[in-house]
């Protein structure tokens, strides 16, 4: 919505040097796009819960490399893919991510 304001100037912008989102992936064009307008804006997604902050990470260079992946844990989160409680899953199954 920002991008698309037509009183939208990145010179006004130029304090601003992180963003963080979630609730929901947002498109790789819209990253990409905001990237653009804001070069120097770190753009992160934050994924987690409202209860416990964020429990994954994704920073600009793991998302150029791995542009589907949700990140990494962040520090001091021990976290595991399972297919049911106890059950881990295996490397390309699909399972609930839990801490």
């Amino acid at each position: 919505m920002l991008l698309d304001d037509p009183k939208f100037s990145p010179k006004k912008m130029t304090s601003l040097r992180f963003v963080a989102y979630g609730g929901a992936p947002a498109p790789k064009g819209l990253i990409e796009r905001a990237e653009k307008a804001l070069p120097g804006v770190r753009i992160v997604l934050a994924y987690g819960s409202t209860e416990t902050g964020h429990v994954l990470c994704n920073q600009p260079e793991t998302r150029k490399r791995k542009p589907k992946s949700l990140g990494r844990p962040g520090p001091h989160i021990v976290m595991g893919v399972f297919q049911s409680p106890g059950i881990k899953a295996e490397v390309g199954m699909i399972g609930e991510i839990t801490t």
